[in-house]
């Protein structure tokens, strides 16, 4: 596996570049200031490429063991979560006023008498969005990582069955970093990149084969793209 570095980032985001349609001149990854679109959507892409291209595919050797850890977990978290939803409104009440940094800075100036910070404190607290308040805060947050739980379980189901039906098991860094890719070109043109004809044809294809080699992958760029693609077909 390679080690980042700027050159490297460079050629894979030419790469991005590539499949996407975009300008290079048009578009540089390094400005700092009225940034177009697409170069925060670059860093991201970039950025992901370097976070599976590191990743631990150990992590899906024992496809069945995974699921039934995060199954469990995601059950767990499914009670926490409920009983947090049904805690009697006044305690819920209570739980974010107790969370709030505002509310104490109320009590303080309730306690201390100071008119200017009480008023101050009054105006947070009255302004603070639901959404920042510790119950409601909380069981979004827990949504979310239950989200993250069931694509990681599924993601693990995916291995699984393709160990099972092909005796092999999937390069997931190289197939991953194949979906960024293609999704980036996706999400630039709108539409999902074409894949056909021979191996190296299209930019789609070439544009994973750069990649892969940037990073120090070692795997053919057709098979990594085919699953890409379906992916994206899917979630079309």
């Amino acid at each position: 596996m390679h080690e980042r570095t700027p050159e490297r980032d460079k050629n894979i985001e030419r790469a991005l570049r590539l499949v996407a349609g975009l300008s290079e001149s048009d578009y540089p990854i390094a400005a700092n200031s009225g940034r177009p679109k697409w170069t925060i959507e670059l860093n991201k892409a970039v950025n992901l490429v370097w976070v599976y291209a590191h990743g631990v595919s150990v992590f899906y050797s024992n496809s069945q063991k995974v699921e039934s850890g995060l199954e469990a977990l995601w059950e767990e978290l499914e009670s926490i979560r409920q009983r947090i939803r049904a805690l009697p409104s006044e305690v819920g009440s209570a739980i974010n006023r107790a969370a709030d940094l505002n509310q104490a800075k109320y009590d303080e100036a309730v306690e201390t008498g100071d008119i200017d910070a009480f008023m101050d404190a009054a105006r947070a607290i009255q302004n603070t969005p639901r959404e920042q308040w510790a119950r409601p805060a909380l069981l979004a947050s827990v949504e979310r990582f239950q989200e993250a739980v069931t694509h990681v379980i599924d993601k693990s189901n995916d291995a699984g069955e393709t160990v099972q039906s092909t005796g092999r098991r999937p390069n997931w860094a190289a197939r991953n970093i194949a979906f960024t890719v293609a999704s980036f070109a996706n999400s630039v043109t709108g539409e999902i990149p074409a894949h056909r004809g021979p191996y190296g044809t299209t930019p789609l294809e070439r544009s994973v084969a750069s990649v892969l080699r940037e990073v120090g992958i070692k795997s053919d760029a057709r098979r990594p793209t085919e699953w890409a693609l379906s992916k994206l077909q899917e979630n079309s």
